[in-house]
């Protein structure tokens, strides 16, 4: 018995520990929306990596969750993202958006300018107490101009049509490559112990150490 998100399925056993888990990872689960995330009150750590997310919109709030992962997914409005997020994660410190529309980086030909602008805003929305964005930690500087500028750093970016959105620099499919073996398959991951995750396939996590959070 597993319950249907758009395409894919949280197991049932998932759903009756749903107020217990602290760490969930659904990465490569072709989920499109995030409306199941209501039952998990708990959680700590989340990996939505590798999905068919557009649009986090109705994002819960979760007071314990510490670190977020959507990586790889079609978020294309920085705004709305952080619309989203703002005042609902108060203990985030870990964000990564690597891989989508959405967030400016070299690896979708953004100018370093973009990229900086792109993060004081979203220290600015999210907190100082945001310590990693993306692959890079957070310095003081960057944590002084969010204080001092941050509301005048509003990323502007036009969308672009779907099949421009879809496209992607060869440098950036390498960085994204699956491994074929987890084609096709679900890949639910719960637990209540107070490790730090760290699943191979969630795209962020592999630029940190436990030691620097």
């Amino acid at each position: 018995y597993q319950r249907r998100v758009h395409g894919s399925a949280i197991p049932e056993q998932v759903l009756r520990q749903a107020g217990e888990v602290q760490h969930l990872d659904l990465t490569m689960n072709q989920l499109s929306n995030i409306d199941f995330l209501t039952v998990f009150p708990r959680l700590q750590k989340l990996v939505l990596d590798n999905n068919n997310l557009t649009s986090i919109q109705g994002f819960p709030p979760l007071q314990s969750l510490t670190h977020l992962c959507i990586n790889k997914n079609q978020l294309n409005d920085i705004n709305s993202v952080l619309d989203s997020l703002e005042g609902k994660v108060p203990k985030l410190q870990y964000l990564s958006l690597l891989g989508n529309p959405a967030c400016p980086s070299l690896l979708n030909k953004s100018s370093s300018d973009e990229y900086e602008r792109y993060r004081i805003y979203t220290i600015h929305r999210l907190g100082q107490q945001l310590k990693f964005l993306d692959s890079q930690q957070v310095t003081n500087e960057e944590r002084q101009l969010a204080l001092t500028s941050g509301k005048y750093m509003r990323v502007a970016k036009p969308v672009e049509n779907r099949d421009k959105e879809k496209e992607t620099t060869p440098a950036m499919k390498d960085f994204y490559s699956n491994e074929p073996s987890r084609l096709g398959q679900h890949a639910s991951y719960i637990s209540r112990s107070g490790n730090t995750y760290k699943g191979k396939f969630s795209e962020g996590n592999r630029f940190i150490r436990d030691s620097e959070l």
